[in-house]
């Protein structure tokens, strides 16, 4: 609404202004001397082009409202009080009212209680809506209670009585939140074709003025009694909205001191939790205590620790509260839903049973466990109420799910550590006694084949020596004998060296040994062998090429012993800055986790000698093998490490 009037100007300089929210009450002698205020604002309402409701009783006002280009008419007879809510609430805000005398309304709504429960209702959600509203109330007719109940509800309470000559007395009883002089006085209100005339009623026009002058003192005094009351209820509100936001703070801290009870509660509990569980590097031992630790912090829940698959066996361990079985069995396909959600998210979830096809009641939550940025299986606790549905809760158990994750990734790199030093010690005692029955061999091959030879050709030299000038055929025999021994050492000599190290490798470097060795490999065990080198190997570390070349002997090895292949592809090549060694059969294959757990059984020390020759070099090795699928075995070393050029850097 831009402009707020009542149609006249005297009227509204006498309530001082008509404000958005105002409910204005006429208390008339009849019906008939509120038309002439209805009138008035109806002329001003279209002439603003602003929304006019009606809400019509029998329709005495019909004439005054069609003044209004379009009306809106709300019926009380076909509506009643909640369809008339309803329709107000639809209107919307910004419009102004204009209502059949209550004393009209009264038979349609039930009697006087009904026309009470009308005003009192929709008086105020008008006043919400910042919409003006006109009430006709008649006097005489309705108890003091039921008017003293409209006068409080209403913002504007004016009185309407008949002049004795013409017009209406109109006396403003109530304006809320406005005064002036002139208010609270009695006035002259005549009807006239431009609209209202109001004006001030001398004292001397009326027949008692006595009347007139207690009337405008009581007026006063009741305007100061308000005014002080409305001062002291508006301390009262300030007092408290104070006494409120004490309340409020005081509630703040006891709930904050709760909070933080409870917060350093959990934190000594967790921390009793990581000791428990990290107490120990068995990891049977680490189950045991991530479920006591639960148990623990989680009193009066049932606790459940699933992995679906650690070292090719499934661990489902159940204590807690009740050791009776978790809502749905372990392999229930919604159980299973849920866990599979947590893993993916790699988080904590919680749900209330009964959902999801989840039986029972209570509330359950899981949380993934982690080994190595990877989901492993969940930590699962469940309630047999609502309790694990809160944030609070998902924490703690995420809190928990991450001690036990390390507490298990450090008893599983205990164990891989306790397994590599055996299967390094196992190697170390493996190569100690190659070397020491090489170097046996070596001996014996020495004393009994390279140095008897030596040994014959000098006799031989000796003797054509001796026959020197005394029968030239016969010395030209023994040189030829020493000659040819000497030509037999040399090659003796050449295979003892080649045992040492790989022939070819100082001389024309890895690739060429590989192929002699591949070459000699096929023609003794009829293979189908190839060997693929991808673009210019840089040039290596002498003790880089014998580490590859020995890799691929043992693993050539491995492929003629256990792999039952007849086919075996060798590839070596350069990639983004490593160099890139596999070697690849089609032979029956097996279970690398079976053999780095039992590598006294396994395949055994060749592969722990090509992973420590690999680690020597700064690489890694992956072994990649399954029953019927044969192996492949890659060793990946960083060139700048195993280069010439980058022997310095290394």
């Amino acid at each position: 609404m831009t402009t707020l009037s009542t149609g006249s100007l005297q009227l509204d300089a006498l309530i001082e202004e008509l404000q958005p929210q105002d409910n204005v009450v006429f208390f008339t002698e009849t019906y008939s001397d509120y038309v002439p205020f209805v009138s008035t604002l109806v002329r001003h309402v279209a002439q603003s082009n602003a929304r006019l409701i009606h809400v019509r009783g029998d329709g005495s006002l019909d004439a005054a409202v069609a003044q209004h280009p379009a009306p809106i008419r709300l019926d009380i007879r076909e509506d009643g009080l909640p369809a008339l809510l309803a329709r107000v609430e639809s209107i919307g805000a910004d419009a102004y009212y204009v209502f059949d005398s209550l004393a009209l309304l009264e038979p349609y709504l039930g009697g006087e209680r009904g026309l009470r429960e009308l005003f009192l209702t929709v008086c105020p959600r008008l006043f919400e809506l910042r919409s003006v509203a006109y009430w006709d109330l008649a006097q005489h007719r309705f108890a003091a209670s039921t008017v003293a109940a409209i006068r409080d509800c209403t913002q504007v309470f004016i009185r309407v009585d008949r002049h004795q000559h013409e017009g209406w007395i109109i006396t403003p009883l109530k304006v809320w939140g406005r005064y002036s002089d002139a208010m609270f006085q009695p006035h002259l209100a005549r009807f006239a074709e431009d609209g209202l005339e109001i004006t001030p009623i001398e004292f001397e026009a009326l027949q008692d003025n006595r009347y007139v002058v207690a009337l405008a003192a009581k007026n006063r005094e009741l305007a100061e009694v308000r005014d002080s009351l409305n001062r002291r209820n508006l301390e009262l509100q300030q007092r408290n909205l104070e006494l409120a936001a004490l309340n409020d703070r005081v509630a703040e801290q006891s709930r904050l001191y709760e909070s933080l009870r409870s917060n350093l509660d959990h934190l000594t509990w967790l921390f009793q939790a990581g000791w428990d569980i990290g107490g120990t590097l068995v990891q049977e031992q680490v189950y045991e205590a991530v479920l006591m630790a639960c148990s623990r912090l989680f009193s009066g829940c049932t606790c459940r620790l699933y992995l679906p698959s650690v070292d090719g066996q499934r661990v489902d361990l159940v204590g807690g509260a009740s050791t009776q079985a978790f809502p749905g069995s372990g392999d229930d396909p919604s159980v299973a839903h849920q866990r599979d959600l947590a893993m993916e998210a790699q988080a904590t979830v919680s749900v209330s049973l009964g959902e999801d096809g989840i039986t029972g009641g209570g509330s359950m939550a899981l949380a993934s466990i982690m080994i190595r940025g990877r989901a492993v299986g969940t930590l699962e606790i469940y309630a047999d109420d609502g309790r694990l549905n809160d944030q609070e809760s998902r924490m703690l158990l995420s809190y928990l799910a991450s001690e036990g994750s390390i507490a298990m990734d450090n008893a599983n790199l205990y164990q891989e550590t306790d397994l590599q030093r055996e299967q390094l010690r196992t190697f170390v005692s493996d190569v100690i006694r190659n070397d020491e029955r090489e170097s046996r061999q070596l001996a014996l091959d020495l004393h009994d084949g390279l140095v008897q030879m030596i040994v014959g050709s000098y006799q031989h030299f000796q003797a054509a020596q001796a026959w020197r000038g005394r029968d030239a055929r016969t010395e030209e025999a023994e040189l030829g004998r020493g000659v040819q021994i000497l030509k037999d050492a040399i090659v003796e000599a050449r295979r003892l060296i080649s045992q040492l190290r790989p022939a070819g490798l100082d001389d024309f470097g890895l690739e060429q040994a590989l192929r002699v060795y591949l070459g000699e490999a096929r023609n003794l065990a009829a293979w189908d062998v190839s060997l693929t080198v991808e673009g210019t190997l840089p040039e290596l570390l002498p003790e880089v090429e014998a580490s590859l070349f020995r890799i691929v002997q043992e693993a050539t090895t491995n492929a003629l012993k256990y792999a039952q292949s007849e086919l075996l592809d060798v590839r070596l090549e350069s990639q983004q800055g490593d160099l890139v060694l596999s070697i690849r059969d089609a032979g029956c294959g097996f279970v690398p986790e079976g053999v780095q757990s039992q590598p006294e059984k396994g395949l055994h020390m060749g592969l722990v000698g090509i992973r420590e020759r690999t680690r020597m070099l700064g690489g890694s090795c992956l072994v990649e093998s399954a029953l019927g699928a044969g192996t492949c075995i890659t060793v990946t070393v960083p060139i700048s490490v195993v280069t010439v050029t980058g022997e310095g850097a290394a």
